[in-house]
């Protein structure tokens, strides 16, 4: 590593956080450890965003501090990455904060395990700095896991079978196996799976990945989130995401644990989006049109490849009949009466 590299970059992009951009920045500069940098991506913020982030970067000189036109934040955080020269690469989004020892504890880890992704934990809390929850460790609530050789597919499975590892923001990756150059232009403004997304090239890659029980990153939970929303493209956006997590799985094709994985996540989520969506639509015209333009996206269901289950069967082919006026009532009396 050269002198002017650093061994931690920070990626933090910004848009429109006004009310929690300092609350970030000052738990970033807070770190115990000193060797990083902080990359600050300002994806064209219109709330007073860019005054502060131009106040910090006077503050300190391990502001790195770019400003773009708003092109989303997969799009920022490719940026950040793009411009980051630190050995690891560490990513902060603006609402949230870490722990003061986090980058201490990234660097304790990697130099006694030679991991080059690491994966940590993290405390949810609300709009008031209040704890929410403590999160459990996905493996193990006793020590670090390790995933090497043979035992990478047991988290491979763990990944594509579930929504456990999908943040980006618990991610800390060696430089070497992050995609610096790839082209994402593609996907647009994604409304979901932007972490995923960006996490299946590092996890293929990784020849060492090691989770940490240490709750070092701090979510904020935002009950008005966009993951929170009902819209009609959320479900092109999944599938379009699910084709890449596809390319991973397919890596491991001989793995029948990690297959089924996949696609019993996959028809689970698809069979859902599908039932709920069915409430945005006023008429069974609009409806037919919504699901013959889904059906051209989905990826190809081998029902006989996969274990039986019967509820998303059922849904799944409900919905396909195109049957507005049933389906339409069941998902309202569902999410009405039985979900809630």
């Amino acid at each position: 590593m050269k002198k002017n590299e650093p061994f931690f970059s920070v990626i933090i992009p910004v848009y429109n956080v006004r009310k929690y951009i300092k609350r970030c920045l000052d738990s970033v500069l807070a770190q115990t450890y000193a060797d990083y940098e902080i990359v600050i991506v300002n994806d064209g913020s219109t709330d007073g965003c860019s005054d502060v982030c131009n106040q910090y970067s006077r503050l300190s000189d391990k502001i790195v501090l770019i400003s773009q036109k708003n092109m989303g934040l997969l799009h920022a955080r490719r940026t950040g990455i793009k411009t980051a020269k630190g050995k690891y690469i560490v990513h902060v989004d603006s609402d949230d904060a870490c722990r003061p020892n986090m980058l201490q504890t990234l660097y304790n880890i990697i130099e006694q395990t030679k991991s080059d992704l690491v994966i940590y934990n993290k405390t949810l809390i609300d709009l008031d700095d209040n704890v929410v929850e403590e999160c459990r460790p996905v493996f193990s609530d006793d020590g670090i896991v390790i995933f090497e050789g043979t035992e990478k597919k047991k988290f491979v499975q763990t990944f594509v079978g579930t929504m456990l590892l999908n943040s980006i923001w618990v991610k800390c990756a060696a430089r070497e196996i992050v995609d610096i150059e790839a082209d994402y232009s593609d996907y647009g403004k994604l409304m979901m799976g932007e972490d995923i997304l960006q996490s299946v090239p590092i996890i293929k890659l990784a020849k060492k990945i090691t989770c940490i029980p240490d709750r070092l990153y701090l979510y904020r939970v935002n009950p008005n989130g966009m993951s929170r929303k009902l819209d009609e493209n959320y479900i092109f956006h999944f599938l379009s995401v699910r084709r890449c997590v596809l390319g991973l799985v397919e890596s491991y094709s001989n793995d029948v644990a990690i297959q089924e994985s996949f696609w019993k996540y996959y028809v689970h989520t698809l069979s859902s989006y599908l039932f709920k969506s069915a409430m945005l639509f006023k008429n069974s015209r609009q409806y037919k049109k919504y699901r013959a333009d889904v059906k051209t996206k989905e990826i190809e269901i081998k029902w006989r490849k996969i274990p039986f289950m019967p509820l998303e069967y059922l849904t799944y082919h409900i919905c396909a009949v195109k049957c507005f006026p049933v389906v339409s009532l069941l998902a309202y009396c569902y999410y009405k009466y039985i979900k809630d």
